[in-house]
């Protein structure tokens, strides 16, 4: 059986130093061994500009053991291109049942960042189990987006535009809490100046793809439904973000919409990449549900099973 972690920080020190916008952060995480001795789990992607990432890179521990009750180093380092990477801040934490459900309900580990004296920084964990398939396959997919509004509404320069990117989150429900979490699995890159973009296929495992981290499955692996062909793709809620990139400031959202799996695969185009037919709409996050604004569409240029 494998642990399967997902990372995301919040309110972190911008070590970028002045002038130079917001830091680049990304996570390592390491096994607390004999001694001082620390061994590399893994470590996720970085993310541009953000002081509270959320990482789409996810640690997988093999051979977990419930009742090992493991001890893990996380260090989050800012991406500097010219000079040594700084760390930001780092903590640890132990593998139990408390890393899976933290007693208030939200599915996952949150602990105070070492070096943040004011404690307004932390890290959250999400730690879901998983059977060790060997043969899961991957779904391809491939996304353009269309009319994508343009938020860069620059006076000095009319011909700038947005640098669009998408986010991929599916849902995640803890039965023994009841509580809803959206877990992001892929992030791809931004597109420059661009309100019809076409971003690169990337692939995603059929096991980041189906969630699990009630009590009964972390306790009882061999409950799991061992067989990927069983699962059922209308059950995979997906949501996609659209962002726009900055250079300096925050990245900004644009829209969002959802869908399961399997609408997702049963949309793919199949009359060129500016084919409507089939698009999904964008909406502007808004607390008023009678003023719905379309923000853009998103096309389904891929999305297929690999055995």
């Amino acid at each position: 059986m494998q642990l399967q972690l997902f990372l995301q920080a919040e309110n972190l020190k911008n070590k970028a130093g002045l002038f130079k916008g917001i830091s680049d952060p990304y996570a390592v995480v390491y096994k607390a061994g004999s001694g001082h001795a620390k061994i590399e789990q893994g470590r996720t992607e970085v993310v541009k500009n953000n002081l509270s990432p959320e990482w789409s890179r996810s640690i997988l521990i093999d051979n977990y053991d419930p009742n090992s009750f493991d001890w893990f180093i996380v260090q989050i380092y800012d991406e500097v291109r010219k000079s040594e990477d700084i760390l930001m801040d780092e903590t640890y934490f132990q593998i139990n049942d408390q890393l899976i459900f933290d007693g208030h309900g939200n599915g996952n580990y949150l602990v105070n960042l070492i070096d943040d004296k004011d404690k307004k920084s932390k890290l959250k964990v999400y730690a879901e189990v998983k059977p060790t398939w060997t043969d899961q396959p991957k779904v391809t997919f491939q996304f353009r987006a269309l009319q994508v509004k343009n938020v860069d509404n620059n006076i000095f320069n009319k011909y700038d535009k947005s640098d669009p990117y998408l986010v991929i989150k599916r849902r995640q429900f803890n039965p023994d809490t009841g509580s809803i979490h959206w877990q992001i699995i892929h992030r791809t890159e931004h597109i420059e100046n661009h309100v019809n973009p076409v971003w690169q296929s990337f692939q995603v495992s059929w096991k980041n793809l189906f969630p699990c981290q009630c009590r009964h499955c972390i306790r009882n692996p061999n409950s799991r439904i061992q067989d990927w062909d069983a699962l059922d793709p209308s059950n995979v809620e997906l949501k996609f973000e659209i962002w726009d990139h900055q250079y300096l400031k925050k990245n900004r959202i644009i829209g969002t919409c959802q869908k399961n799996l399997k609408e997702v695969i049963d949309s793919k185009t199949t009359s060129g990449n500016a084919d409507k037919s089939k698009a999904f709409t964008f909406v502007e996050d808004s607390e008023n549900p009678h003023n719905v604004k379309t923000v853009g569409l998103l096309v389904v240029l891929c999305a297929k099973i690999i055995v």
